[in-house]
């Protein structure tokens, strides 16, 4: 069994949203990753778009402000500071520039999520402008930036390259999009795993299970805890998994491990009912059997799951069996 992890006091909780979304509090300051709350219904055959009520709702229940006018402030502490998209499909990109211009938060963004920024301004010609856009070079390949309580460490790795994502990135492309639009026109980008240094501990985020490499063996981007992205991972190999394990895992020196974005992506979530959906496609039962004898080789690692929307302690050592 997978344990879950329980929320206790703390200073540093986390609120998961499915695929590969969080929100990440210190005190006062706040970051959110992804976002992709809209998760539109059949989004691979039909045109889509961000759903700007769905995304208000679960921001106010999830306790972050949007500004009534555009030159309304937010008191700090329900304020989002930032917000980063792991890279631009759909499933990660789509609503991260509404959620910014929403809420006044600082958009970090490479020139792909920029884009759809643009596109966003012009399918709805009253939101407030962003403020605030952190531009993430790709061909720095890190960048680090303080949050107050928070500093984040985003590193530039590779995607997964499962028979979908490469479908999807060589599937046409229209520069003048607009929306509603087809996820293919959502391409890549900068891919990114983002390294968050909380005051009790530190969390990394690997969104897809594409090739590492060495990335994460540098002792600044060491971690208590690690959200790994295992879509796709059970449509390869044991050896392409172990790999993955290795330099992701291993590598980071995480104890605690949160296997996510293995979810169908839909429907829109219901937070009376925080329950994900495992698509029969995503070989799920295959990836974690893997994942448990990777973790079983070390009695120091634990696999671990976190609840939908209900706030939880990402270093809490209280683990109780689902």
């Amino acid at each position: 069994m997978v344990p879950a992890l329980d929320r206790i006091t703390h200073r540093s909780e986390m609120q998961y949203f499915g695929v590969s979304s969080f929100l990440i509090r210190d005190g006062n300051n706040t970051l959110m990753i992804d976002g992709f709350v809209s998760r539109p219904k059949n989004a691979l055959l039909r045109p889509i778009q961000p759903d700007i009520t769905s995304i208000r709702e679960i921001l106010e229940r999830s306790g972050i402000e949007t500004k009534d006018k555009c030159k309304s402030t937010i008191p700090q502490k329900s304020r989002l500071d930032a917000i980063v998209a792991m890279h631009g499909h759909f499933d990660h990109a789509l609503d991260a520039p509404l959620i910014a211009a929403l809420t006044g938060a600082t958009l970090i963004a490479d020139d792909v999520v920029n884009n759809i920024y643009t596109k966003t301004q012009a399918f709805f010609p009253n939101l407030c402008p962003i403020k605030n856009v952190h531009e993430f070079n790709e061909a720095h390949g890190k960048t680090k930036i303080d949050l107050g309580n928070m500093t984040v460490t985003l590193l530039h790795v590779e995607h997964s390259t499962n028979p979908a994502s490469v479908l999807l990135e060589r599937s046409s492309y229209d520069p003048n999009w607009t929306f509603p639009t087809r996820v293919k026109n959502l391409k890549e980008g900068a891919s990114l795993a983002a390294h968050v240094q909380t005051r009790n501990g530190s969390i990394l985020v690997v969104p897809t299970a594409g090739e590492i490499g060495t990335t994460l063996t540098d002792p600044d981007l060491q971690a208590d805890v690690i959200f790994l992205g295992i879509g796709g991972l059970g449509w390869g190999s044991r050896k392409k998994a172990e790999t993955y394990w290795a330099e992701t895992v291993l590598a980071s020196g995480a104890k605690r491990v949160v296997p996510v974005h293995w979810d169908s992506m839909s429907p829109a979530l219901d937070s009376d009912l925080p329950v994900l959906n495992a698509p029969v496609y995503e070989q799920l039962d295959r990836a974690l059997a893997w994942l448990e004898e990777f973790a079983n080789a070390d009695p120091q690692i634990n696999l671990a799951s976190v609840p939908v929307f209900k706030p939880f302690d990402p270093f809490s050592t209280s683990i109780s069996e689902r």
